[in-house]
């Protein structure tokens, strides 16, 4: 159970990562995961080594198997909003429309995207797909430890001055078992807001749905984001 914490706890720090950056300079494979009934310690280390490697360099984009169905629905009074669907209906998400979607050199995820805001700095959101062995985060463990074991980690990476979990809660995302991660990671790349939305669909695909702004904005976009974030639909 604790390999399998862990790991999840990567895959949303992966998902974080990506959105900081809309291009990879290198060649990653995929996440591999295995089994999670495995107790050795010797593939968690090789779970994790590989998962931190691509927390440092990943990035989320274009990806070579997914394509946009555009929609403009009117969101809110003062934002205007798009709709962004894959292209056979699996997923679906709602961003403000003057987020433009970033380019990218590699595909580190089975399926990735990502878009970026045109007019504020570091206010990104990025979708992560990777296959799992699991059908349902109760697999995994409790919000609580899935939280935590975020935060231990993200104290943990280099530049990284203060973490603090404000939320964490399971909740339903199309009918399936989802966890809500909000935190603060305040680092020498700045002081950053993290919303994330984990949730495992019916072919033991895990979705990281993960949204960032800076702390000084955040007053701001707040709403926006919850907006967003609630928006995310799988099939």
């Amino acid at each position: 159970m604790e390999r399998c914490i862990a790991f999840c706890a990567f895959l949303v720090l992966v998902s974080a990562q990506s959105i900081r950056y809309s291009q990879s300079a290198s060649v990653r494979r995929p996440v591999n995961s295995h089994n999670c009934r495995g107790n050795t310690r010797t593939y968690a280390r090789q779970d994790l080594a590989r998962a931190s490697r691509r927390t440092l360099l990943s990035a989320v984009g274009p990806s070579l198997f997914w394509a946009a169905n555009i929609q403009r629905p009117s969101y809110g009074a003062d934002t205007e909003m798009s709709k962004y669907s894959s292209i056979d209906g699996k997923y679906s998400f709602s961003y403000p429309s003057e987020f433009k979607r970033s380019p990218k050199l590699v595909q580190t995820h089975k399926e990735e995207v990502f878009f970026r805001s045109t007019t504020r700095k570091k206010y990104n959101l990025g979708l992560t797909v990777d296959p799992v062995t699991i059908s349902s985060l109760d697999e995994f463990g409790p919000v609580e430890d899935i939280a935590n074991s975020v935060i231990k980690l993200e104290k943990d990476k280099e530049g990284v001055l203060a973490t603090e979990m404000k939320e964490a809660i399971a909740k339903e995302i199309g009918g399936r078992k989802a966890y809500f991660i909000d935190y603060v990671s305040n680092s020498t790349r700045g002081n950053i807001r993290y919303l994330s939305s984990l949730v495992v669909d019916g072919q033991k695909n895990l979705y990281v749905f993960t949204m960032q702004t800076k702390i000084d904005d955040y007053d701001e976009v707040k709403d926006e984001m919850n907006a967003v974030m609630e928006s995310f639909l799988i099939e």
